[in-house]
C-alpha cells in the first residue's frame, strides 16, 4: 500500500495544463535480488485518487532498489498507467 501525489504540467500549442492530486494505491510485487544490497522489482497496482471524481487506474511498474540502509532504499522506476501515461520516478522508500 502507498499514499502519494500526482503532480502534473505540460505545455501543448501555447495551451498550459497544470493537476496537483493526493492518490493511494494497493498493489503486489516481486523482488528479485541482484546484489546483497540491490534488488529488481516488478509491481502491479489498483491506484484510486482521494477526490472520488478523478477516478481510478492501474499501474505496471518496474524498479531498481538500492538499500542505503537496514530500513531506507533509493528507488529508480518506470510505471505505465494504462496505455497512456510512461511515469519515471526517483525517490525513497522506507521499510517498516
Amino acid at each position: 500500500m502507498s499514499i502519494g501525489n500526482d503532480w502534473q504540467s505540460s505545455t501543448v500549442g501555447g495551451f498550459q495544463y497544470s493537476d496537483n492530486n493526493s492518490v493511494y494505491a494497493i498493489g503486489a510485487g516481486v523482488e528479485a535480488p541482484i546484489s546483497d544490497v540491490t534488488a529488481l522489482v516488478g509491481r502491479i497496482s489498483y491506484n484510486k485518487y482521494f477526490d472520488s471524481k478523478l477516478g481510478h487506474h492501474w499501474t505496471y511498474s518496474f524498479s531498481i532498489n538500492h538499500w542505503l540502509t537496514e530500513q531506507v532504499a533509493g528507488v529508480a522506476s518506470v510505471a505505465f498507467r494504462g496505455s497512456d501515461s510512461i511515469i519515471y520516478t526517483v525517490g525513497l522508500a522506507v521499510r517498516f
